[in-house]
């Protein structure tokens, strides 16, 4: 079997998976929606990444990445919001580990590659977390802290809070990972007057994402740095012939 035809019957799982998890959502009460809502948005981004690598029209890639990033806001909008009453009474099954920070910040890159300070700032005000969260923590914790406090440093910063607030956040990311301290480094940079550094740390970004042999099978597109290539390229700091030389940059895929 070639790369092609496996690729094939990837797209081929993955509608099947979609098909089944949409008939699973029309049978279920609203309040018992989160896991399915929330696995349609992992499912239509892995169909995303599949209909990339197979060079599809672009505008199949972002009818998936579309509908993932409407699926995650839902799913996230059942952790209600820190300033109202944990848990109603009711039969609402709120599982806030699903809606943990990384996941935020990949839904977050999501609105940010499309385009969308609606939904940017929707998905935004969504990530945060309840005290003492048991799923917030070294290994195996579904969410390390550098990942959380990066979620964090992002979010304030398209919800468009004070830069000395964002400071505070990012002081309590520890640079021993390389992928977060080039994060770090990225939104200090968005901060200053006059960055320098944006589209040499994007080119390490993608050097570095090309190096993790832990992702996922399916997640071909580099996500993050499309979103920080975005935030640039809104903000008039990077210039289009600036960016990286792959595919992920094209200006058919970043609403630039």
């Amino acid at each position: 079997m070639n790369d092609q035809e496996s690729l094939h019957d990837k797209l081929h799982y993955f509608v099947n998976r979609l098909s089944t998890l949409e008939g699973q959502l029309r049978q279920l009460a609203p309040a018992l929606q989160q896991l399915v809502l929330l696995s349609l948005a992992e499912e239509n981004l892995n169909t995303a990444f599949v209909h990339f690598e197979l060079g599809s029209a672009t505008s199949s890639i972002q009818k998936h990445l579309a509908n993932s990033l409407d699926y995650f806001i839902r799913g996230f909008a059942y952790k209600n919001t820190p300033d109202t009453k944990r848990y109603p009474q009711g039969p609402v099954k709120v599982r806030d580990e699903l809606s943990n920070p990384s996941r935020g910040f990949r839904a977050l890159c999501l609105a940010l590659v499309l385009g969308d300070k609606v939904q940017a700032q929707a998905i935004a005000a969504l990530i945060w977390d309840p005290p003492f969260a048991s799923y917030i923590g070294p290994p195996p914790a579904t969410c390390g802290f550098n990942e959380q406090f990066i979620a964090y440093a992002y979010r304030d910063y398209v919800l468009e809070e004070a830069p000395s607030d964002l400071l505070v956040t990012l002081s309590n990311v520890q640079d021993e990972s390389f992928y977060h301290s080039l994060l770090k480094q990225y939104l200090l940079e968005l901060i200053q007057s006059q960055p320098k550094k944006l589209p040499e740390l994007l080119k390490s970004l993608g050097q570095n994402f090309a190096k993790q042999i832990y992702q996922p099978i399916y997640n071909s597109m580099d996500l993050t740095s499309m979103a920080l290539a975005q935030i640039g390229l809104s903000r008039g700091l990077i210039r289009t012939e600036q960016l990286p030389n792959s595919p992920y940059f094209s200006s058919a895929l970043l609403n630039n």
